[in-house]
């Protein structure tokens, strides 16, 4: 969002920063919500405006005015007087929505913006007329907001000094960039603006502090207030403080928009939510027959413009090796991890949020431009060593098998129909990414994307370790990428890659697996096989399997030697070792008087019979690296 840089009269610097999603590379968030604000997970009234259905930060912020209607600030969407263009197109998530673990399928996409004609958004300073109106696809919700604040109440807010509470998805702190979690915080009115030469009536500013106020990724949100009862939208987020930046941290003036004031482009969006481009095509379902794909589908659910036919494209992608993490630079030197995305190399690697990265394959990496050339030049596949700060303090090597993703650089119709909703197209050998979209005069409706593949498949999806006792136990689901291969006929093999023994085949279908696993460490590496190859494998975390002292021995005997003044003593090794070999056994009395020593590899022993008296008891013990093993009872023969 906007910050403000003097006190008076100065100019105001902007905070939003585009989120640039460097795909198979690594994700570098926005400016990132509220700096001392409480969560605000489940909020009916901010959302997230997001690049892309599947974007787990939000660049901005937003108010949900109506279900299919969102307000946020005009420098979010429109720049050098013109509708910026989303190459993955503009998303919301539904109000309050945890960026981390929301379902993507309820997000909706903003089909048209309303703004002021004559708004360019050109410089860094914030600018009149900062409002902006999306009309959506579909509707995300029921608003909690009952309406918009009339320009009266606004005025009685500022003359009273009156609390607002501001909401957003922005940075938690000069040095914490947003968690992808909204959250909230409770401001005065000032009784009036700063000497901005704005139209009268259109702006509202609170008073923060040094470590509460809005932060960049908070432009967009709401401020709402509860009057009479109601609780009401007064405007949206346009400029904030600055002590969320390193640049200045002297003001702690937050400036929005007031929505009143603005009206009539509200009452424009409300207009166009009934004429608007479709949503995408619903229950979606596509089946492999040979080399040809049979894509069936239902009409959007939420009225648009008429539509008059519908396309399937193939997307054609450019593809880049991936690590899975939000960056952004560290102080004094590497890269800081604000975020891991889950189920990405990274995650099943177990880097961490705060972890920093110091080097990428051997070269050292000063900041994210760095370190991006450096993953510039790596591929899908490749085992790449990260040298890792963590938390603590400790530096640590961590090996990660990187995965790939595609940016869309183009896009070929292979299909298009006018009323049947039903498609026939040959696909290729491999995986390609196709759109399903409603064509309408209102443009081309959101696109329902689908992955098919001719091969193997992806490997499984959500993967679980979990270490036990001497044991590893594994879970995982579908593979995302689906194959064209029946699921009967796909096998899950675990291996530990730094020796390639194969530790685990099982089918698919059985979800899950357990290793026998002695002390020791094992890293993981998981992929599925099927009779159309294998599909790229997993690094999973290094797993460590502590041994333990052995359990007792078994199979116990004591006896006579014939013609003999000896005790012949034996006995079978312990059924668990505990995890390392047995180094050795030793035979006492109850009292703890050695009687005789073996090493790992004998079971026997002979005792004098002059030693021990008939009907005593002795006890056996087995040795490993860790400890020795509860004793084994025998008794003396008479």
């Amino acid at each position: 969002m906007r910050a403000k840089i003097k006190a008076m009269g100065a100019p105001i610097r902007s905070l939003l920063v585009a989120a640039s999603m460097l795909f198979g590379l690594l994700a570098v968030p926005p400016a990132a919500a509220v700096q001392g604000g409480e969560v605000a997970t489940g909020d009916g009234v901010v959302v997230a405006l997001v690049h892309g259905r599947t974007a787990t930060r939000a660049f901005c912020s937003g108010a949900l005015l109506q279900p299919r209607l969102v307000v946020t600030a005009a420098h979010c969407v429109i720049q050098n007087g013109t509708t910026i263009t989303y190459p993955n197109g503009l998303f919301i998530a539904t109000p309050g929505a945890d960026l981390n673990n929301d379902n993507i399928a309820t997000r909706a996409r903003a089909t048209e913006v309303n703004w002021v004609r004559g708004y360019q958004n050109r410089t860094d300073t914030i600018e009149a007329n900062d409002f902006a109106v999306l009309t959506l696809d579909k509707p995300l919700g029921t608003p909690i907001v009952t309406r918009v604040a009339s320009a009266a109440e606004v005025r009685e807010l500022q003359s009273t000094r009156g609390t607002v509470t501001h909401l957003g998805y922005g940075k938690l702190a000069l040095d914490r960039d947003n968690d992808g979690i909204a959250r909230k915080i409770d401001l005065r009115v000032r009784p009036s603006s700063l000497s901005f030469q704005f139209p009268t009536g259109s702006i509202i500013q609170t008073t923060g502090t040094s470590t509460q106020s809005i932060c960049p990724g908070d432009s967009g949100g709401p401020i709402v207030a509860r009057i009479n009862d109601e609780l009401v939208l007064v405007g949206v987020n346009a400029g904030g403080d600055t002590s969320c930046i390193p640049s200045y941290r002297g003001s702690n003036v937050a400036t929005g928009m007031v929505a009143s004031f603005y009206q009539p482009i509200i009452n424009q969006g409300i207009a166009s939510i009934a004429n608007s481009a479709p949503s995408e095509p619903e229950q979606v379902n596509y089946e492999i027959s040979g080399s040809d794909v049979i894509v069936t589908w239902r009409a959007p659910s939420s009225p648009s413009t008429a539509i008059t036919g519908y396309r399937v494209d193939e997307v054609i992608e450019t593809k880049r090796a991936y690590l899975g993490v939000y960056v952004a630079d560290a102080a004094g030197g590497g890269v800081n991890i604000t975020s891991v995305i889950p189920d990405t190399p990274a995650d099943y690697a177990k880097i961490e949020a705060f972890d920093v990265i110091l080097a990428v394959g051997g070269v050292n990496v000063a900041n994210t431009d760095a370190m991006l050339i450096e993953m510039r030049k790596k591929s899908q596949g490749e085992l790449v060593t990260f040298r890792i700060r963590k938390a603590s303090g400790e530096i640590k090597n961590v090996e990660v098998r990187l995965s790939e993703i595609g940016d869309a650089t183009g896009f070929r119709n292979v299909c298009q129909t006018t009323t049947e909703l039903r498609c026939q197209f040959r696909t290729n050998v491999g995986k390609t990414k196709y759109r399903l979209y409603a064509v309408s005069a209102k443009g081309d409706g959101t696109a329902y994307e689908f992955n098919v593949e001719i091969g193997p498949g992806g490997p499984p999806s959500n993967i679980e370790v979990v270490p036990g006792v001497r044991s590893i136990a594994l879970t995982w689901g579908d593979p995302i990428r689906v194959s064209s291969v029946p699921k009967s006929a796909i096998r899950v093999r675990v291996i530990d890659s730094a020796t390639e023994r194969m530790l685990c085949e099982v089918p698919l279908t059985q979800y899950g697996c357990t290793i026998n696993a002695s002390a020791g460490r094992y890293q993981l590496a998981i992929f599925v096989d099927t009779p159309l190859g294998r599909s790229e494998r997993i690094e999973l975390a290094e797993v460590s399997i502590v041994a333990s002292e052995p359990a007792k021995v078994t199979r116990a005997k004591i006896a006579k030697v014939a013609g003999k003044p000896n005790l012949l003593v034996t006995w079978q090794p312990p059924a668990d070792n505990g995890g390392s070999a047995i180094t050795g056994y030793r035979v006492t009395t109850t009292n703890g008087i050695s009687l005789c020593r073996v090493t790992g590899n004998s079971t026997k022993c002979t005792i004098r019979s002059t030693a021990v008296k008939p009907g005593s008891k002795l006890q056996i013990f087995a040795s490993n690296e860790v400890g020795e093993s509860q004793p084994k009872s025998l008794t003396v023969p008479r």
